[in-house]
């Protein structure tokens, strides 16, 4: 499960769930220069970008690398830019994805 906290103008803690999953969560990483996005990812084909500043923690961006590369099973997380997203896994590929165009 993935999960989100913020602390509120009135100084408690707000925790969101963002998804389950049914694959182990091995990482999140924050955007630098977009620090509501989060990319997080696990040993699955898939990598997630939230947009963390929505009161549901919208998803922006489901990255599949099953179709393109059936051994994927994500390991590394890295931001490129507030857009572009780089990701490794189990596999002989990195891949750079864009949020503006995730497929």
């Amino acid at each position: 499960m993935a999960r989100v906290w913020r602390v509120n103008s009135e100084g408690k803690v707000d925790i969101e769930k963002a998804n389950e999953f049914s694959e182990v969560l091995m990482q999140s990483k924050f955007c630098d220069e977009a620090d509501h996005l989060v990319a997080t990812g696990g040993l699955m084909s898939q990598i997630y970008v939230w947009d963390c500043s929505t009161h549901n923690c919208k998803e922006v961006a489901c990255f599949d690398h099953g179709i393109i590369d059936p051994e994927f099973k994500g390991l590394e997380i890295e931001w490129q830019n507030a857009k572009q997203v780089a990701v490794a896994g189990g596999s002989e590929f990195i891949y750079l994805w864009s949020i503006d165009s995730p497929s």
